[in-house]
């Protein structure tokens, strides 16, 4: 099973505690660190589709969803928080400005993702692949 399969597999079976343990952060909940980890992974993954991940985070409360957006910004790639970004405005409709202040304006991202949520790509500088 490659990455993205077994990714994919992760993100619908998203448990508190299951995906990994960080010890190191005892301010944010395994569950948030896994989500970011998971889109992290996904971010470094072409051809993977986000839907999933994107469905999962619509599920959160506001408070989570603060926290994984804290951990993004302190800890991950720019691609990662485009990701982000992205999910949450398209998923979630929360706007953060943070994470979109975090990016250079002029980089770029190439992803691939369906074509029926592409509506937030360019205010997140995401070019489909």
């Amino acid at each position: 099973m490659n990455i993205t399969q077994t990714v994919s597999n992760r993100i619908s079976r998203m448990k508190p505690g299951k995906l990994f343990s960080y010890h190191d952060l005892p301010e944010y909940s395994e569950h948030s660190v896994a989500v970011i980890k998971a889109l992290s992974r996904i971010a470094k993954e072409s051809g993977v589709v986000i839907d999933k991940l994107g469905a999962r985070l619509s599920t959160y409360t506001r408070h989570e969803i603060e926290k994984i957006e804290s951990i993004a910004i302190r800890s991950y790639t720019p691609k990662t928080k485009a990701l982000l970004g992205f999910l949450l405005s398209t998923f979630v409709d929360y706007n953060s400005l943070d994470l979109r202040k975090s990016l250079n304006p002029t980089t770029t991202f190439k992803v691939s993702i369906s074509h029926t949520c592409k509506k937030n790509t360019e205010y997140w500088n995401l070019k489909l692949a």
